[in-house]
């Protein structure tokens, strides 16, 4: 796939000593046009993170079809991060050597294309609430296991959201609010937290309510209410 590269050298000159983040669009319908959006300067020399919000403007605004990011003073090669985030993600790579200004392309082996985050129709397992915790996750380098689920399991006795946190390798937050990518979870018309949700900062989240396509929503005072437990994953760096 051809992208188009001088917006993406002047946003890593730009962030030039830290490294940039960006992401390729295809706008329009399929064969369209490939455009650049900058996704900021990182905090690190050494490491980038795509925001949830870029992430979720990127998809409103056509399909994300590539990742690019830069390499300060080290040459565009993958490192053990990058491979396994490229095979995580699904999706081509492009990294750039600044101040070389090199740059080198990568496809994922396995071929896998991830469902975009917004829209989805509710299906158990396949796109559900927590369909979209994995998704989400994945797209920022965790793979998450899956759990077997079917229509009504809350009301069945089953509890599993607060059975399967610690070994999805999430920790209870306590006395805290909740920091971008925390999971929320929640008890809605349920004896059971029976819904899960992503926090993305801004006091808005990105949820899939069953009848209901997936979506950002505010976290105001029906959600608020409805949040019993703030999960946060142990080890991820915010």
């Amino acid at each position: 796939m051809n992208f188009p590269m001088e917006h993406a050298r002047n946003h890593a000159d730009e962030c030039y000593p830290m490294e940039a983040a960006g992401l390729f669009i295809e706008v329009g319908c399929k064969g369209g046009k490939i455009e650049f959006m900058p996704c900021g300067m990182s905090h690190y020399t050494n490491a980038f993170m795509i925001s949830p919000h870029k992430w979720l403007e990127a998809e409103t605004r056509g399909r994300i079809v590539g990742v690019f990011h830069s390499h300060v003073n080290e040459p565009p090669i993958l490192s053990g991060w990058d491979y396994a985030s490229l095979e995580a993600w699904g999706l081509p790579w492009v990294i750039m050597s600044v101040p070389s200004m090199d740059w080198a392309q990568f496809e994922p082996r396995n071929g896998k294309m991830q469902r975009p985050l917004l829209g989805r129709r509710f299906t158990y397992n396949e796109a559900d609430c927590y369909s979209l915790i994995k998704d989400y996750y994945s797209k920022i380098g965790v793979g998450l296991p899956d759990y077997q689920r079917s229509k009504g399991w809350e009301g069945r006795g089953e509890n599993l959201y607060l059975e399967n946190y610690a070994n999805a390798g999430f920790d209870l937050v306590q006395g805290d609010e909740p920091q971008p990518h925390d999971v929320l979870l929640m008890q809605i018309a349920s004896k059971v937290p029976n819904h899960g949700a992503i926090y993305i900062g801004d006091d808005r989240i990105l949820h899939h309510l069953e009848g209901q396509l997936s979506a950002r929503a505010v976290w105001g005072d029906f959600y608020k209410k409805a949040t019993t437990h703030i999960l946060r994953y142990k080890d991820l760096c915010h």
